[in-house]
């Protein structure tokens, strides 16, 4: 059963949101950026006073701005989806320690269950059955707040094997 075994739940999560946990790369990747953009405001304004000591004239100087400004935005985009990751990354570690903590808590009882307890728990977890011609798919949930309710975690599918 699942819930004795609660790395397949974690390696499940870590799955279905799309790699490994690796903020401190996450944070590299960030400061690049923030490098990148120090340095784009950096030649800004080297472009203003090659234009004020009229090195460059005007067309030149909005032409070449307008260069700067798409590129400065286009690594704030990124920085912010990479900000925003590592949120999402933390968020999911702190909901695989939660998964983690419940499977610890119910595996002692698992253990002295009756058959109906287990059935019992089973259709606790169970959220639903879908069946089509070829293919059952199982929806289930598990809690992910020690004292929240169900929220629904992944799906167990026959063709995952």
């Amino acid at each position: 059963m699942v819930l004795t075994q609660p790395e397949i739940i974690a390696y499940e999560l870590e799955r279905a949101h799309g790699g490994h946990w690796a903020p401190q790369e996450l944070r590299t990747r960030i400061d690049t950026l923030s490098q990148a953009e120090k340095l784009l405001e950096h030649q800004q304004a080297r472009l203003l006073e090659a234009y004020l000591a009229s090195v460059v004239d005007l067309e030149e100087l909005e032409r070449k701005r307008s260069e700067l400004l798409r590129k400065q935005k286009a690594l704030a985009t990124q920085r912010l989806q990479l900000e925003m990751t590592i949120v999402e990354r933390v968020e999911l570690s702190g909901v695989a320690s939660s998964i983690e903590t419940f499977c610890t808590k119910v595996r002692p009882a698992l253990r002295q269950a009756t058959f109906a307890q287990r059935r019992q728990l089973v259709e606790l977890l169970i959220d639903r059955v879908i069946v089509t011609e070829n293919n059952v798919e199982i929806r289930y949930v598990i809690p992910t707040q020690p004292d929240g309710p169900h929220a629904s975690f992944c799906h167990l599918r026959t063709d995952y094997r």
